[in-house]
């Protein structure tokens, strides 16, 4: 695995043959990672996310007639932060994993059981300029579009909720707190927007090259697909998990 995160970047060259099917495979793994269902997926997820960091951080406000006119727009700006740069890419990431990382090796252990792979050797074409490439471009242009449209969501969600509590406030009131550390006047991107990129797209990478690797290994049954799969799942979320605990201790040093 270490060998293949030192050979990341050159997976990404398209040292393709032909542009046509590189593209077609480029095309079809964004689908398996980044199609309308998974937008919904990671859409709910967002979903839950506000609502419960929201409900609950309201809901048992401690000494809420007292405490709640003075701190409620400090929590709502720890709200927004801990969205932004922990809870989202934290959930977004581990579902990820496992729902993208088993597709991506129940599609390429699928081709290694059914010769697919093979048949692309007997043209004299390494079936990783095709589909490693085109998979590991998928989760870098993919991951961070879902972990995008996962904090939307749960940012919107988190404004309905508040509102609720708070009527009186309003949203203005909600927006100009819960982004209050988030924007800077003359930035285009968010505060730590960098390293949230950084986090997301190295797990993104080893997403893809774990997927594609245990998917790709020798195939004998449906019984080796179906553990390539568990393995891929496992293996993928314990590496998010450690991205994200190792980013830490140099993110909020």
């Amino acid at each position: 695995m270490l060998e293949e995160t030192v050979l990341f970047p050159a997976r990404l060259v398209p040292l393709w043959k032909s542009p046509l099917w590189g593209l077609r495979y480029l095309a079809h793994y964004l689908r398996l990672v980044a199609d309308p269902s998974a937008w919904l997926y990671l859409g709910l997820a967002g979903a839950i996310v506000g609502f419960v960091s929201t409900y609950f951080t309201f809901l048992h406000f401690p000494y809420a007639r007292f405490t709640a006119p003075v701190l409620t727009d400090e929590v709502l700006k720890s709200l927004g932060f801990a969205m932004y740069r922990i809870l989202v890419p934290v959930m977004a990431t581990i579902l990820i994993a496992a729902r993208c990382g088993a597709a991506v090796a129940s599609d390429v252990g699928g081709k290694v059981y059914g010769q697919q792979l093979d048949a692309l050797r007997t043209f004299g074409v390494r079936p990783s300029r095709y589909v490693l490439t085109g998979i590991c471009w998928a989760f870098l242009i993919g991951t961070p579009l879902l972990v995008g449209i996962s904090f939307l969501v749960a940012k919107i969600t988190s404004l309905i909720v508040f509102t609720s509590f708070e009527p009186a406030w309003g949203p203005y009131y909600w927006d100009q707190h819960f982004h209050r550390i988030l924007r800077e006047p003359g930035q285009a991107f968010y505060n730590g927007t960098g390293w949230l990129l950084l986090k997301v797209l190295l797990c993104a990478a080893g997403i893809a090259q774990i997927g594609y690797h245990r998917g790709a290994s020798p195939k004998y049954s449906g019984r080796d697909v179906s553990a390539a799969i568990t393995s891929t799942v496992l293996w993928s979320t314990l590496y998010v998990l450690a991205v994200h605990f190792a980013l830490a201790f140099f993110e909020f040093d």
